[in-house]
């Protein structure tokens, strides 16, 4: 199964008390449930996601990108591969 946040595997954790299959995936740390019976999935995605995406949409991030050692350490960490789909990412 791909993850909803960041299309990484993600890794079966077993199942809760209803019989619910729960996953979790080691890139970024989306959880999710697949349900059995009435109530729906559920997709449970990390606060630091948010806060991740919203400072890429800084005004400021792409000449910070560019000239300087924050864009550098962005992309050595992996953060833009771990908070967006593949077809979301910077190129």
């Amino acid at each position: 199964m791909t993850c909803p946040t960041c299309d990484h595997t993600m890794e079966g954790l077993g199942q809760n008390d209803r019989a619910d299959n729960i996953f979790h995936c080691p890139r970024c740390g989306t959880v999710k449930v697949d349900a059995f019976g009435q109530h729906g999935d559920k997709v449970y995605v990390p606060r630091l996601i948010h806060r991740c995406r919203g400072f890429e949409k800084d005004p400021l991030m792409p000449l910070l990108a560019v000239s300087g050692e924050i864009g550098k350490l962005w992309n050595r960490l992996g953060i833009a591969e771990s908070i967006n789909l593949p077809k979301d990412r910077p190129s």
